[in-house]
C-alpha cells in the first residue's frame, strides 16, 4: 500500500476541487438560494442531497453537516461545490446568493440572558454569603477570556473516492474511526465498505477532535454525488477563521479576606460559550469548575457554572477543554487577593497547601499538595521571587521605575497549573481506546493504532517502550499506517493521549506478548484496551472524588519589562518547574514546551513578531520527579499557568489590573496607563 504524506499527493487528472459556501449571517432562516449562469458546470450539493444521516454526532451532540432551513452562526456551511477548474469554481461562487430572514436577535457570552443553557452545575460549601458580608476586605473581579485556536502547522482537508459501492477517504485527522462512522452514516453505507486513512495535520500533540470528521464527510458526499475523486483543502489563510476554538469564558470571582490577609470565602460565577452546537458541554463544564475551584482550601465556597448556547461557531475540546482559561482566571485572582490582603503571592499559596481540610474539587489530595509545594519552593528559590515581588510592589505603589531604562517598569508573576493526559472519569472508559501489537516469525514487531504521532519523537518513544519490554531493536519495530481496515480505534488525539494512554497501552500489550513469548510459537498477537483506575471516581454534585487522572503539575514565574509610553511589554525572564513523571525524551519534551510557550506568548500579547525573537527570552525549564511510575502529558500546559503569571506580572508593572486577553496595545491603551 502506498503511503501518502500530503493531500496534494493524491490529486489525479480527474480530481474535482471542492469548496464550501457559508452563511454570511449569524442567525436566520434560509429563504432562497440563487446560482449564477456560470455555476451550471459546477457540482452543487445541499442538505437535501445527503442520502443518509444529515448530522455529525460528536460527544452526544448533533451538528448539521450542511445547514438546511436555519443557520445558527456566521460561517456555518450551507452548500458544497466542486469543479475540475478551481478558478472557475471560485468565480462562480462569488455570485451565489443566499437570502435570509432574520431579526438579528443574537445569543452571546456578553448577553447570557439571551442564550439557552446546555449544562449547569451548582456547588456550595459552608456559607459564603455570610462570610463575604463579614470579610474585612472583598476582592471582586470579572475575567473575559477568548477561545484559543488549535495549533495546526499544515493544511487541513480530505480527499475521497467513491467507486463501486466502496468509499476511500484520506483525511488530516487523529480520530479516523469517528470519521469513518460519520461518513458511512451520511452516505447510508455499511461501515465495512468505508476506509479512512489518516494524514498528519502537522506537529502537535493536541489537535482538533471532531471537526476533521466533517471534512471527511463533505469530501465523501461530493465524491458520491459526482462519481469522481474530490479534494477539499482548507488553505492557511482560511483556517484561522474556520476552525473551532476552545470555549470562550466569562468568570466573576468574589473573594473575602480576613484581617490577617487569609482567604475566608469565595463566590464563583462561570459562563462558558459552547457556540451554536454545545459539544461535550457537561465534560467541559466539569473540567472548568474543577480547575477554577482549584487546589486551595477554603471553608466557604459557592459556585454556579453554566454552558450557554450562542450564535458563535461550536467550540472544540482541544486546547485544554475548559481547564486553561479557568486556571488563568483563578491564578490571576489569587495573586490579586494576596496583594489586597498585603501578602506575598507565594505565602498565600503555600499557606493553603499546608491547610488541612476537605478534599473537594478532585485536585486536593496529599500527593498533589506535596508536589505543588515542592514545585513552588523550587521556582521561588531559583528566581528570588519574594524579594523581587516586594521590591516591584513597593515601586508600583510609589509609581516609580526600577532597574531598567528610564520610565520603564518591572513586574513579576507567579502561578501554578496542571494539564491532564486523558479524558476524565467515565469519558475515557466509554472510548475504550484499543491497540494491537503483532510479533512475527522473524521477531519484527508492528504497532497497530489509529493514533497519529504528533512528532517523530512520539513515534520513537512508542518504539523504545515496546523494544525495552520485548528486548528488540527499535529499528525492527514499525507503525502500521493509520487505516480503519488495519488498526483498531485508539480514540482522539487530544489531552496528550499519545504520550499517556497510547504509551500505557503499548506497555500493557508488550508485557502480555512477553509472557506468551517463551511458551507459544511465533507469530504472537496482543491486544489491549485502556481503562481508568478504579480510584478515578467523581460526584458532580458534591465535587468529591478524583476527576482527573495522571496530572502534570507546573509552577511558573514570569518577569516582564513594561514601557508605558510605547505600551510595549517584553519578557525578561521565564522559569518553569514541572513534574510530569518519568521524562521519556528530554529533548522532545523541552521542544514541545518551548513551542507551547512561544505560541502562548504570541497569543497573550497579540504580537506575531514575538516568535522570531523567542531565543532572546531567557527560558529555564526544570523537570522534577517524585517517583511517579507513569509519564503524564505536556499539551496545553503553558496556556493556563503562563497566561496567569504573565497577566499578574504585567498588571504589577503597568499599575492596573488587566483581566482580559490578549493583553496587547489595544487593551493597554483602553486602561489609559499613565507614563
Amino acid at each position: 500500500m502506498t503511503r501518502h504524506n500530503f493531500l496534494e499527493d493524491l490529486v489525479t487528472s480527474d480530481t474535482l476541487h471542492m469548496t464550501l459556501v457559508r452563511s454570511t449571517v449569524p442567525s436566520g432562516r434560509i429563504t432562497g438560494l440563487r446560482f449564477p449562469e456560470e455555476a451550471k458546470d459546477v457540482h452543487l450539493i445541499t442538505a437535501e442531497d445527503i442520502p443518509g444521516k444529515k448530522t455529525l454526532t460528536a460527544f452526544n451532540t448533533e451538528i448539521p453537516l450542511l445547514a438546511d432551513e436555519m443557520v445558527r452562526y456566521e460561517g456555518e456551511p450551507v452548500l458544497l461545490a466542486a469543479s475540475a477548474d478551481s478558478d472557475r469554481l471560485h468565480k462562480a461562487l462569488k455570485k451565489v446568493r443566499l437570502d435570509y430572514e432574520t431579526d438579528y436577535t443574537l445569543s452571546s457570552l456578553e448577553r447570557p440572558e439571551t442564550a439557552g443553557v446546555a449544562a449547569e452545575t451548582h456547588y456550595k460549601k459552608g456559607n459564603s454569603e455570610e462570610a463575604l458580608k463579614n470579610a474585612a476586605r472583598v476582592l471582586e473581579e470579572e475575567y473575559t477570556l477568548p477561545g484559543t485556536s488549535p495549533r495546526v502547522c499544515g493544511n487541513l482537508g480530505a480527499w475521497a473516492w467513491y467507486e463501486s459501492g466502496d468509499l476511500t477517504v484520506y483525511v488530516t485527522s487523529r480520530w479516523i474511526h469517528h470519521a469513518a462512522e460519520a461518513a458511512a452514516k451520511a452516505l447510508g453505507m455499511e461501515k465495512k465498505r468505508v476506509t479512512l486513512r489518516a494524514l498528519s495535520p502537522g506537529p502537535s500533540e493536541d489537535c482538533l477532535s471532531w471537526y476533521p470528521s466533517l471534512l471527511a464527510v463533505w469530501a465523501a458526499l461530493c465524491s458520491r454525488h459526482t462519481g469522481k475523486p474530490c479534494l477539499l483543502l482548507l488553505n492557511r489563510q482560511e483556517q484561522p477563521f474556520l476552525l473551532p476554538e476552545s470555549p470562550a469564558m466569562k468568570l466573576r470571582l468574589r473573594t473575602g479576606l480576613g484581617e490577617d490577609g487569609r482567604i475566608s470565602s469565595r463566590d464563583i460565577r462561570l459562563d462558558i460559550d459552547a457556540g451554536a452546537y454545545p459539544v461535550a458541554a457537561e465534560m467541559i463544564l466539569q473540567r472548568a469548575v474543577t480547575a477554577v475551584t482549584g487546589i486551595y482550601n477554603c471553608p466557604h465556597i459557592t459556585l454556579h457554572g453554566r454552558v450557554i448556547v450562542t450564535n458563535n461557531p461550536p467550540a472544540d475540546i482541544s486546547a485544554g477543554g475548559g481547564v486553561s482559561s479557568a486556571i488563568t482566571a483563578l491564578e490571576t485572582h489569587i495573586t490579586r487577593a494576596s496583594s489586597v490582603g498585603e501578602r506575598d503571592p507565594l505565602w498565600i499559596r503555600k499557606e493553603y497547601l499546608r491547610s488541612s481540610g476537605s478534599k473537594t474539587a478532585g485536585l486536593r489530595n496529599e500527593r498533589h499538595l506535596e508536589t505543588v509545594k515542592r514545585l513552588l519552593d523550587t521556582a521561588a528559590a531559583v528566581t528570588d521571587f519574594s524579594r523581587k515581588y516586594s521590591s516591584y510592589e513597593l515601586n508600583r505603589k510609589k509609581d516609580t521605575a526600577i532597574n531598567g531604562p528610564p520610565g520603564k517598569r518591572r513586574g513579576i508573576g507567579l502561578a501554578i497549573n496542571f494539564c491532564d493526559g486523558s479524558f476524565p472519569g467515565e469519558e475515557e472508559n466509554d472510548l475504550a481506546g484499543t491497540l494491537r501489537l503483532h510479533l512475527d516469525t522473524k521477531s519484527n514487531l508492528s504497532i497497530q493504532t489509529s493514533a497519529v504521532p504528533g512528532h517523530e519523537a512520539t513515534a520513537l518513544i512508542w518504539k523504545k517502550t515496546a523494544a525495552s519490554i520485548l528486548s528488540l531493536d527499535p529499528r525492527n519495530i514499525t507503525l502500521l499506517m493509520p487505516d480503519t481496515t488495519l488498526v483498531p480505534d485508539t480514540g482522539p488525539g487530544v489531552f496528550s493521549r499519545n504520550v499517556t494512554v497510547v504509551n500505557q497501552l503499548i506497555k500493557k500489550t508488550a508485557a502480555s506478548i512477553q509472557r506468551k513469548r517463551f511458551r507459544s510459537p511465533l507469530p504472537i498477537n496482543g491486544k489491549s484496551s485502556f481503562r481508568l483506575p478504579r480510584s478515578v471516581t467523581w460526584d458532580n454534585r458534591t465535587m468529591k472524588g478524583t476527576y482527573f487522572h495522571n496530572l502534570t503539575w507546573a509552577a511558573w514565574v514570569v518577569e516582564v519589562l513594561f514601557d508605558p509610553v510605547l505600551l510595549r511589554t517584553s519578557v525578561e525572564d521565564l522559569t518553569l518547574v514541572l513534574n510530569c513523571g518519568p521524562v521519556l525524551d528530554s529533548q522532545a519534551a523541552r521542544s514541545c514546551l518551548e513551542t507551547d510557550i512561544y505560541s502562548v506568548l504570541q497569543e497573550l500579547t497579540g504580537t506575531p513578531g514575538i516568535i522570531p525573537l523567542h531565543r532572546m527570552i531567557p527560558l529555564s525549564i526544570t523537570f522534577l520527579e517524585d517517583g511517579k511510575k507513569e509519564s503524564s502529558g505536556l499539551s496545553n500546559l503553558a496556556a493556563g499557568g503562563l497566561s496567569a503569571a504573565f497577566l499578574t506580572a504585567l498588571s504589577q508593572a503597568a499599575g492596573h489590573s488587566i483581566n482580559q486577553l490578549p493583553a496587547g496595545d489595544e487593551t493597554l491603551f483602553e486602561i489609559r496607563v499613565k507614563p
